[in-house]
């Protein structure tokens, strides 16, 4: 009975939600998520176990995040013309998952 009733709390969550939110951040997730594997076909470094390409990318990645939040700030623009870029391309470009299977394996 419990979870008939959070499914319903969810249901009334997502109809108050605008679904084009969603859409949004999963295209710049598409294209964040792209560009990521692009960038880690790239040959940076084969010889050192140290993962090149993740530090490269989690770096910028976070320096985007960064500069999209000051300038959305200091423009004061929608908290939707900021999705894409930063929750979407920056999100799927920077997943935390890579980063930490890659230190794991680092460190063994």
């Amino acid at each position: 009975m419990r979870s008939a009733h959070l499914v319903f709390r969810l249901y009334l969550l997502l109809r108050r939600i605008d679904m084009l939110n969603f859409l949004i951040v999963g295209a710049g997730g598409f294209v964040g998520a792209a560009a990521r594997y692009g960038i880690s076909l790239l040959p940076l470094n084969e010889r050192s176990v140290f993962p090149v390409n993740t530090l490269i990318i989690n770096v910028v990645g976070a320096f985007a995040i960064g500069l999209i939040s000051a300038a959305a700030k200091h423009t004061g623009l929608d908290g939707r013309a900021v999705l894409f870029p930063k929750a979407g391309i920056c999100g799927g470009f920077t997943t935390f998952s890579t980063f930490a299977l890659e230190t794991v394996t680092l460190f063994e």
